[in-house]
């Protein structure tokens, strides 16, 4: 029977089902720099066919600095859709503060377990 995730992650559950190896899947292009949807479903299908404890959509090193903040979207969306509860997705998020709550936000809606989170900028008043 598979395990539907209904709602975000608590501290709890990230203790007891993020206890293993997480997935990290690529997303991938064509030539144009659009994304691949169909290769992405291939890739995520291949993975579900691993013993991850959950997948990270669009959070791997640079990958959402790759992706507009929609196709951020749509790669979560299509990979909580694929996963279709077999495993908890967690999203990745960024850019700066304000773009990242607003991402998070959206990203929550639409059924990502958890968020990975990475900013980068300085705090006010810090010099580079």
């Amino acid at each position: 029977m598979r395990r539907r995730y209904v709602a975000m992650m608590t501290t709890s559950d990230i203790k007891t089902r993020l206890n293993d190896v997480l997935g990290f899947p690529v997303t991938p292009f064509h030539k144009d720099l659009s994304v691949d949807w169909q290769a992405l479903d291939e890739n995520l299908e291949e993975m579900a066919s691993h013993p991850f404890c959950t997948l990270v959509a669009a959070g791997g090193s640079g990958e959402m600095y790759s992706l507009t903040p929609e196709e951020i979207v749509d790669v979560v969306r299509v990979t909580v859709r694929s996963m279709g509860g077999r495993m908890p997705v967690i999203a990745g998020a960024g850019f700066n503060t304000v773009m990242a709550v607003s991402l998070s936000q959206r990203l929550e809606k639409i059924g990502a377990d958890a968020l990975l989170v990475i900013l980068h900028e300085r705090p006010a008043g810090e010099s580079p």
